[in-house]
């Protein structure tokens, strides 16, 4: 995929930098023919004749730092500019010599023939070098920024597989202790708990393939959460889940809510006496998750799951998650994509 997003980028930047000699080479061989022929009335088919010729040196030029971007991108623009001129000096001494008796119709300048040959090819010569750095540096400033976004991606992708790893371990063995219990007491629940799992396993394994997901499928997926630590705890903490139906098209980061839920189980202490409270709730600018604090003591908080997440908004999306905090109240806004 990297090569041939540079294969693309390096014929974009030939097919940009011949653009640009076809059109530019008639300009600077329009500048270079007006001064002369405004001062001394030249017929228009010498005009014509002047003006193609300076065309043609412009395009011989732009061929020669085409060449040398393509072939030795790693030359030093000096070099550069002295392998242009050293070329284009070569080819006006052959066309010399093939034809001693033309001259490039011009100005009169007396005993400055080479010091007019000289000045005449370095100009455009300079001109048209800055023309094709600009282009080249575009274009490394592209493949650069195409770098650092492979590398967002792929950091997003290690943050989504540490988040699975993190999920599953623990809560799969906290389910299977639950589950066991269950199987010796209640078949029926035991039956229920065994089809919420098989949801949850599911979602949490196929999910990492994608960047976003509905809010649907993802309030799905705290709703199987939610269900089997209800088996596990009871009565000891109550959610309030309040989000429009018409919402749920609507899109969030992969596990985005599910990490902030499962952060609040395992950031505070709670007993049936004193159960744990937090609530979903849709506003105009994302999804509130809120909780009344009773924070843990045998947990150390870190907050590397919210900086996980944040980041992985800010590469989705350029939002960045809210989070507020008071005495009473942990609350965490999530912007809906």
């Amino acid at each position: 995929m990297k090569i041939y997003f540079l294969t693309v980028i390096l014929l974009t930047v030939t097919k940009k930098l011949w653009l640009n000699a076809f059109l530019i080479s008639p300009i600077l061989a329009f500048y270079a023919a007006s001064p002369p022929y405004l001062s001394q009335k030249f017929d228009f088919r010498t005009c014509l004749l002047f003006f193609t010729v300076i065309t043609t040196i412009g395009l011989i030029i732009w061929s020669i730092h085409i060449y040398l971007v393509i072939r030795e991108p790693q030359m030093n623009n000096f070099s550069k500019f002295l392998t242009a001129q050293a070329i284009m000096i070569i080819l006006r001494i052959l066309g010399k010599i093939a034809a001693p008796d033309y001259e490039i119709p011009g100005p009169a300048l007396e005993n400055t023939n080479i010091i007019y040959d000289l000045f005449f090819l370095m100009l455009p010569n300079i001109v048209i070098m800055i023309l094709c750095n600009n282009i080249v540096t575009s274009r490394n400033k592209e493949i650069a920024e195409r770098q650092v976004q492979e590398l967002k991606l792929q950091n997003s992708e290690a943050q989504k597989q540490v988040l699975v790893q993190q999920l599953q371990p623990h809560f799969f063995f906290n389910a299977l202790s639950v589950l066991k219990s269950l199987i010796t007491s209640n078949h029926d629940k035991a039956e229920e708990y065994v089809v919420r799992l098989s949801h949850f396993l599911q979602y949490s394994l196929s999910a990492p393939e994608a960047d976003v997901v509905d809010l649907e499928k993802e309030l799905d997926f705290v709703d199987d959460y939610l269900a089997l630590q209800r088996v596990r705890f009871g009565s000891a903490f109550t959610c309030v889940i309040d989000v429009p139906r018409e919402m749920y098209s609507h899109k969030l980061p992969v596990f985005a809510l599910q990490t902030l839920v499962e952060n609040i189980f395992k950031h505070n202490h709670f007993t049936e006496k004193k159960p744990l409270e937090f609530q979903i709730k849709y506003i105009p600018s994302g999804l509130i998750v809120t909780n009344k604090k009773n924070p843990a003591t045998h947990v150390q908080c870190n907050n590397t799951g919210l900086a996980n997440l944040n980041s992985r908004y800010k590469l989705l999306s350029e939002k960045e998650i809210i989070i507020e905090e008071s005495e009473q109240n942990f609350t965490v806004i999530i912007p809906i994509l």
